[in-house]
């Protein structure tokens, strides 16, 4: 359960033009362990570079405490790469890549490193003008993943698939 605000703007940057979001979040988190909350700032930028090529960034701080987290900060970047080839109105081809690193301070997790690449198949559609159903589905996708905690390692590659499903209302 969270509440949030978002304040965007677009630039005329680009072929395309960038946009510039930030956002803040409350969440109230039911953790397993032990209940509680995070605070979350995030600045976003995307840039459309020009011939369906698109360019992200995302710089984020959160503030954890449930579960095993007390007091706990994280703070992550992460930057995609796509191209982007619309099929028709509602369908797109669009293949990525994906750099993300966590950090965690006053926790036993240290970091955390992901990067992926692989095709995806988005989806979108109007359902009216106020809600929209997206999708998105990627298979195969190339995955690493890297993660140092206190007296532990883990580093795993691996073939996945990915797929999300979602609802968006436009106020």
């Amino acid at each position: 359960m969270y509440a949030g605000q978002k304040f965007s703007r677009f630039f005329n940057l680009g072929k395309g033009g960038t946009y510039i979001e930030f956002e803040t979040d409350i969440n109230k988190v039911f953790g397993r362990k032990k209940h509680g909350y995070s605070l979350l700032a995030s600045l976003k930028g995307t840039s459309n570079i020009g011939y369906g090529v698109q360019f992200s960034n995302v710089l984020e701080y959160e503030y954890l405490n449930y579960n095993q987290y007390k007091n706990a900060h994280k703070t992550k970047w992460e930057t995609v790469l796509r191209w982007t080839y619309e099929i028709n109105e509602n369908i797109a081809f669009s293949p990525e890549v994906t750099f993300k690193v966590e950090k965690y301070n006053n926790s036993k997790e240290n970091y955390l490193i992901e990067s992926s690449a692989g095709p995806y198949v988005l989806f979108t559609k109007n359902i009216n003008d106020d809600l929209r159903i997206y999708g998105k589905v990627g298979v195969p996708v190339f995955r690493k993943d890297e993660s140092k905690a206190e007296g532990y390692r883990y580093s795993k590659s691996q073939t996945s698939a990915y797929g999300k499903i979602g609802f968006e209302y436009i106020f």
